[in-house]
């Protein structure tokens, strides 16, 4: 299954081993799949090639029996090991039930360790049912707290969400249910194909897509977004992908950040053959960046200055922006100003720009202008 987002998923405890198995069925790729137990039978019977025993010399092979301060100790007995595998700049999502001492107990120190490095990640759990002890209740909602600490990333499948009709009240079964459905909604969260439209009744269900919601959106962005004209995934970190976007007709220009906005339109000056230099993103004197436009025959380059306005799209380029730019052509000397941005330009900005040595450029015009030239190139 090619989702399309850079993944690893670290499954703790009985919850999460049988979830792993459930992603191995919907054809998840084994070399993304991580388990991690205690109890040497249960990694025995997963079938995985990532799988690890966790606090030997503590537990002798045993598991936790719902106790978080086991589940601790043995993390940190091995924590070289978690430590040797986050070392992947990607999303971490963490896969576990809160009321057993694996997942509770390794949870938080391991989030401390991805905190550290500074990796994103998410948790998607289940809470224990009502028939289950008291204990088991105390270690999820201490851990919830301690997780909330670092992250409000965290997914919590409730025992109503299994209130459906076709499940016994078999314990083993629901067990099971309750980790075929942490999965699933594994796989909503990074299916590039998901489209956004969950229809449920139950109002823990409601609140559920909310959240599913909420991290996808999260999931996507650092590295990618979800373009909203058709819920279409978008690589934020390739300048060619988002050109392309740009070029097809998506307006990706209102989901990246100021600075993606600069590097993007330096990208399209350097497609049209111009050499060019981005300026820092803190003291650029004005200047966005620097294009040197060399003659066709001998003599000095061109000198333009281009300083790249994004706005949304009810906020015009006033006056004020062209005459600073143009005292800054001024300053540096150069021989021509350039205006980009993917917004517009009130009337007042336009005569100012007549008057002085500006020409302003809507960035949608740049960008076709582009994928001509780019087209150019392929027939040469």
């Amino acid at each position: 299954m090619n989702l399309g987002v850079n993944y690893k998923i670290f499954a703790f405890g009985g919850n999460g081993g049988e979830a792993i198995t459930r992603l191995t069925e919907l054809d998840f790729p084994a070399e993304r799949l991580y388990f991690f137990d205690t109890d040497k039978d249960a990694l025995r019977d997963c079938s995985i090639g990532n799988k690890f025993q966790i606090g030997i010399s503590e537990l002798n092979g045993k598991g936790t029996v719902g106790n978080r301060t086991s589940g601790k100790e043995a993390f940190k007995a091995d924590a070289s090991i978690f430590d040797a595998l986050i070392r992947e700049d990607c999303i971490y999502i963490l896969l576990g039930g809160l009321g057993g001492g694996t997942f509770s107990g390794m949870a938080v120190p391991f989030i401390e360790l991805l905190s550290k490095y500074d990796r994103r990640f998410i948790c998607c759990s289940s809470f224990p049912f009502a028939f289950e002890d008291k204990q088991r209740h105390a270690n999820s909602l201490n851990t919830i707290k301690e997780i909330n600490r670092y992250t409000d990333k965290l997914i919590l499948l409730k025992p109503k969400l299994l209130d459906i009709e076709g499940v016994s009240k078999d314990k083993a079964e629901l067990y099971y249910k309750m980790s075929e459905k942490l999965a699933d909604v594994v796989s909503i969260l990074l299916d590039d194909s998901f489209d956004g439209n969950i229809t449920m009744q139950k109002k823990d269900e409601k609140n559920l897509a909310k959240a599913i919601e909420f991290v996808r959106d999260y999931i996507h962005k650092k590295e990618y977004f979800v373009a909203p004209e058709n819920s279409r995934i978008v690589v934020a970190r390739n300048l060619q992908t988002l050109l392309r976007a740009v070029q097809e007709g998506v307006d990706i220009t209102r989901n990246i950040s100021p600075r993606r906005f600069e590097e993007l339109v330096n990208y399209i000056y350097q497609i049209a053959g111009h050499e060019t230099e981005l300026t820092g993103e803190t003291r650029d004197n004005g200047i966005d960046i620097k294009v040197f436009t060399v003659p066709p025959i001998m003599g000095n380059p061109f000198f333009t200055i281009v300083q790249a306005k994004q706005h949304e799209p009810h906020i015009k380029v006033g006056e004020a922006a062209i005459r600073d730019l143009a005292g800054t052509v001024t300053i540096q000397k150069a021989d021509r100003g350039h205006l980009v941005t993917n917004s517009d330009f009130t009337m007042p900005a336009v005569r100012a720009a007549k008057d002085a040595k500006i020409d302003l450029i809507k960035f949608y015009d740049l960008a076709h202008e582009a994928k001509k030239l780019e087209k150019n190139k392929l027939v040469i």
